[in-house]
Order: structure tokens, then sequence, then C-alpha cells
């Protein structure tokens, strides 16, 4: 999957949370900040290939 499709994938799964792509870390993130949770995806080509969740 390219870092396009999970973009996209991520974006439309969570509609109303602030997503962006961190090129720096080699991730997706996207946050609520009314529902106080993070969800960081790696992207393929990098060595983090995970989803975690967080709450802020």
């Amino acid at each position: 999957m390219k870092t396009r499709d999970i973009l996209n994938t991520v974006t439309r799964t969570l509609p109303d949370w602030h997503v962006y792509n961190d090129h720096q870390f080699g991730r997706i993130t996207a946050y609520n900040p009314q529902a106080g949770c993070e969800v960081v995806v790696g992207l393929p080509d990098t060595d983090t290939n995970t989803i975690r969740i967080v709450r802020t």
C-alpha cells in the first residue's frame, strides 16, 4: 500500500480528525483533541510498520 493510499484510508476512516503525513518520522498521524486520542500509522517503507493508538 502506498503512502497516498494509507493517507486516504485514514482520512476516510476518521473523517472528523486532523490527519497529516509526518515525512520526518515516516508515519501518518491522526488526532482528535476532543476525543483525546491520537492514531499513528507507520508507513510501509520505514521500520515502523505499526499502528499505535495513544491517549493524549
